[in-house]
């Protein structure tokens, strides 16, 4: 039989401390340490996941699901995530309060846009997960439009908002070509 203790060190070592104390006999103590920064301040520890399917067929809709997620013990300020949409697909729909690019690309002389979708966050709080979703039309056949079956791929970047505001200075927003 065995005690499990928890809480958070902040002395000369900082860092969430957890332990089991063994009851029976004989008594033992293990205690852990996690996030030690041998006294730094805490940082945020972003990390972002992209879900969505591997395939949908000329016609049809494919929903994406991103999930930003802070698990550092600093709230992240500034930060923007951008969608990049897969090749052969339009813009749908998007959550929450979202800024459309199309960025125009000219394969073979025939005028393609790509949809950018992003979503500005003044901060991400410690230790907290958002999500946000949006949506792929996948062309039908024809010019710009992928076989029957193809991966879709599609990409999700989490960079600052300063440089999103940079990179997408020269765009005009809400799809506008």
């Amino acid at each position: 039989q065995a005690a499990r203790l928890g809480g958070f060190l902040d002395l000369a070592l900082r860092g969430l401390m957890e332990g089991a104390l063994t009851l029976t006999s004989p008594r033992s103590l293990l205690l852990t340490l996690q996030n030690l920064d041998v006294g730094q301040a805490f940082q945020p520890q972003l990390a972002i996941d992209l879900e969505g399917p591997n395939a949908v067929d000329p016609g049809g809709t494919a929903t994406f699901s991103i999930t930003l997620r802070n698990d550092g013990y600093a709230v992240a300020p500034g930060i923007a995530v951008v969608a990049v949409y897969p090749e052969n697909s339009d813009f749908v729909t998007a959550s929450d309060n979202y800024v459309l690019y199309n960025v125009a690309n000219w394969p073979q002389g025939v005028l393609i846009l790509k949809p950018f979708v992003r979503w500005d966050f003044v901060e991400v709080p410690a230790r907290s997960i958002i999500r946000r979703y949006y949506q792929a039309f996948i062309r039908l056949p024809g010019a710009g439009a992928p076989a029957s079956g193809t991966n879709l791929g599609g990409e999700v970047q989490l960079v600052t908002k300063a440089w999103a505001d940079q990179v997408f200075a020269a765009y005009p927003v809400d799809g506008a070509p």
